[in-house]
């Protein structure tokens, strides 16, 4: 079943998103620190808190991980020797013309798996993708998190690919 998005530009996806999320994290923050408080860390804080709002917090939701370590931002991965992670991290536009915010998150004891907030035109909603995406399929948990006796071999595991992910991402969320 198809999710629909609505045409939004990247600066008007931008700052509706670092707008929701400077309401979300403005319990985090002292008042002079939240306006000075750079884009992705008011996100990155959104999510920690509470998902960010309920539909999203129920759209990642399918997958379990931690959101303890939380990048939407391709300066926060310069630790990653893989190109890739930095295309797919940010703000950022599909071939098919969708802005999306690319995230990277996980706990210190977990790979971390990729997802997407996308505007649905009425909401702000997240995907996770299968393809291309480092999770255990079975057990629907990030690497690491597995239930004891169901962790997957390393040489086993799936590997990011980001190119299986953008037409994942672009099969599943159909322009409305």
């Amino acid at each position: 079943m198809s999710r629909f998005y609505v045409p939004i530009s990247k600066d008007e996806f931008c700052e509706k998103l670092t707008a929701a999320a400077r309401k979300i994290a403005a319990e985090e923050y002292e008042e002079d620190e939240l306006e000075e408080a750079e884009p992705r860390d008011l996100i990155a804080t959104a999510f920690k808190i509470d998902h960010f709002n309920a539909k999203i917090s129920s759209d990642i939701s399918k997958i379990d991980f931690s959101i303890e370590n939380c990048y939407c931002d391709p300066k926060d991965l310069d630790f990653h020797d893989d190109p890739n992670e930095a295309r797919f991290v940010g703000f950022k536009t599909l071939p098919n013309g969708m802005e999306y915010l690319g995230i990277y998150a996980g706990g210190d004891w977990e790979v971390p798996i990729r997802f997407i907030v996308y505007w649905s035109g009425k909401e702000f909603r997240a995907y996770v993708p299968t393809d291309g995406n480092t999770f255990n399929e079975k057990t629907k948990t990030a690497y690491g998190s597995e239930p004891d006796g169901k962790m997957m071999d390393e040489k086993d595991r799936r590997k990011f690919d980001y190119d299986a992910i953008i037409a994942d991402i672009q099969e599943r969320i159909k322009c409305k």
